[in-house]
């Protein structure tokens, strides 16, 4: 999925002491970094992540949740559900 920079550097991978798992590469056939960042389970630990990174990322960053949550209403194990709308806190 990601590629080594374009420089040579290969993609980096690292776990910190916290236990997230980092990996960084460039993004196809352009020079666009992305950061792939395990962020653990809750919302507490994405606002740790999220304010880590804001703390070191210089200029524009996007930051887009992949996982599993609840639901208010009910429904039937095992279903996909897509959100109409998400939230910024």
């Amino acid at each position: 999925f990601l590629k080594p920079f374009p420089n040579s550097d290969p993609v980096f991978n690292m776990v910190s002491s916290r236990g997230f798992s980092v990996t960084t590469g460039v993004v196809g056939d352009s020079d666009t970094t992305v950061s792939i960042v395990t962020t653990l389970m809750g919302l507490p630990n994405m606002d740790f992540v999220v304010r880590e990174a804001r703390a070191v990322v210089d200029g524009p960053m996007a930051v887009v949740r992949l996982g599993t949550c609840g639901a208010l209403q009910p429904g039937t194990l095992g279903k996909i559900l897509v959100p109409a709308e998400g939230c910024v806190l």
